[in-house]
């Protein structure tokens, strides 16, 4: 189910030993979410000729890498190195969707955990680990 509050309520009032599984459309969502939170904030901060410089990076950090072109890459990892905070959270968000490759749900876990021990204090991405735990 999505993550709306009413929903697990209403499952825990009907049925109170169910576990909820949430689905991976709205989690991803949310981190997406998070991604976008940081990149916002983070152009804020820059000169209007820096800001025009990351224009559509938005467009780039939210697609999955691996259905970028090599050109699209190329721009990516260029426009990533020039700005360190924007790579440390595309790579979080690239690192939690690797979550869902694992074949194993003991091993999905495991990364989980992992991911969530380098989510830093305070960061948009840290509602997504509490969330998912």
């Amino acid at each position: 189910m999505d993550m709306w509050k009413p929903y697990k309520a209403a499952v825990y009032e009907s049925l109170p030993q169910a576990k909820i599984v949430i689905d991976r459309f709205h989690v991803i969502k949310m981190v997406t979410a998070a991604l976008e939170t940081i990149r916002k904030d983070y152009a804020r901060a820059l000169s209007d000729k820096e800001r025009i410089r990351l224009k559509n990076s938005r467009w780039l950090m939210l697609h999955n890498k691996e259905d970028l072109s090599q050109k699209q890459t190329a721009r990516l990892e260029e426009m990533l190195n020039a700005h360190p905070t924007l790579k440390d959270a595309y790579e979080l968000k690239e690192s939690f969707r690797s979550i869902y490759q694992c074949e194993y749900r003991k091993d999905a876990e495991k990364q989980f955990k992992n991911w969530a021990n380098i989510v830093p204090a305070k960061s948009a991405y840290e509602e997504v680990t509490t969330t998912v735990m």
